[in-house]
């Protein structure tokens, strides 16, 4: 999921609702919801062996034990089934872009693989080794581009996680609107997740960086960033879903800053589009309507 343009909007809108740590002190005793996609993807990135399970299982399981001796209670969300709403032209066609991604490094990895095995084996050449060190590395390299979970690494992931009894949950959608959801219900404190998304699922405390090494550590808090922007929870839904989401059609020439005077203007969507910029009434055969379902994004974002 993604919304459009909100990550820079906010941190100059709304800076007051980032708050940057040094360490996870000020959270001890806090439960997080865990957005596991986000860390399975950094996990296999890093494992020596693409196929190796036991590696990313390991992964994990260490992860889980660095957040227990910070007085932390790590709560582990999986991804269900995805929405159908979010099978939308843009989501479609951001798949469709990582594919032919994909297959063009799986390409790349074959001709370096190739070259190497042809160099190997010219008669008459002697090859160095640093000229082979090099393909090796540039090799890994794009390998490492070409990350893929496999669903048995998910099934044995959870299976670990049972039997050492560290809670996890699958949800039936997205799991970082899950996690907002464990927030709200009162079941956890902290959404863990590196997207902006779990804003307009209601989550109140976000905590960004905590899969990047290199990063600095940053909580979002909903409630401040709200009051900076002058927004109330449903007319920032609102606002979000018309800088442009997964779950819509993206809007013409509409990004964060026209989305943002829209709301503080009309106060939302309903009555944004009785009329456009122009003062003209739009009907609901205009394209600007076009597969731009609002109502159906509201359902699944709203807290």
């Amino acid at each position: 999921m993604g919304i459009k343009g909100l990550a820079s909007f906010l941190r100059k809108r709304a800076p007051n609702g980032f708050t940057n740590l040094q360490d996870l002190s000020s959270l001890h005793g806090l439960r997080f919801a865990i957005d596991v996609p986000i860390f399975a993807y950094k996990f296999a990135y890093h494992r020596k062996d693409p196929q190796d399970t036991n590696e990313l299982v390991e992964s994990f399981l260490n992860h889980a034990e660095y957040l227990k001796n910070q007085g932390i209670v790590p709560i582990y969300v999986f991804d269900g089934v995805q929405v159908d709403a979010k099978l939308s032209f843009e989501a479609k066609r951001r798949n469709i872009s990582r594919e032919k991604n994909k297959k063009k490094q799986v390409s790349t990895i074959a001709k370096l693989q190739k070259e190497r095995s042809d160099l190997i084996n010219m008669e008459g050449f002697v090859t160095s080794f640093s000229t082979i060190a090099k393909l090796d590395e540039q090799i890994e390299t794009v390998q490492k581009r070409v990350v893929q979970l496999r669903k048995e690494d998910y099934l044995h992931l959870q299976e670990a996680f049972k039997q050492l009894k560290i809670q996890y949950c699958l949800a039936p959608g997205d799991a970082e609107r899950e996690c907002a959801k464990l927030c709200l219900s009162g079941q956890a404190d902290v959404v863990v997740t590196d997207d902006y998304d779990a804003l307009p699922c209601g989550a109140q405390l976000v905590l960004r960086n905590l899969s990047s090494t290199k990063k600095q550590l940053e909580v979002i808090n909903l409630e401040v960033v709200l009051t900076s922007l002058n927004l109330t929870y449903q007319t920032f839904v609102d606002f979000c879903i018309l800088c442009g989401s997964d779950f819509t059609q993206h809007l013409h020439k509409i990004g964060p800053v026209t989305a943002y005077k829209a709301m503080v203007t009309y106060g939302c969507l309903e009555k944004y589009f009785e009329l456009d910029t122009n003062g003209k009434k739009l009907s609901s055969t205009d394209n600007f309507y076009q597969n731009f379902n609002y109502n159906r994004a509201r359902q699944l974002f709203s807290k």
